[in-house]
């Protein structure tokens, strides 16, 4: 029996890179920007701030909402993050 191709392909997998695993908006150069954690996450620029703004990390500290890893803040900004 032959076996069947992953239904993953390629294409697809490369489009779930495109858009942020929150929001299911996909990233642009402005307020959708991508921001990588150190836990190597992708997430919003959008997104992380609501995360700040409504969640209780400490201050300079975002703790990603997949695996709950704390990154540290460079200048307590988003921007400053990859």
């Amino acid at each position: 029996m032959a076996s069947q191709p992953p239904e993953d392909t390629a294409e697809s997998q490369a489009s779930d890179e495109l858009e942020c695993k929150i929001c299911y908006n996909r990233y642009n150069l402005k307020q959708r920007k991508p921001k990588v954690l150190e836990c190597c996450h992708r997430v919003c620029a959008k997104c992380l701030y609501k995360i700040i703004d409504f969640g209780d990390s400490p201050q300079g500290v975002i703790v990603c909402p997949f695996c709950r890893f704390e990154t540290c803040l460079p200048d307590d900004e988003v921007s400053s993050l990859p």
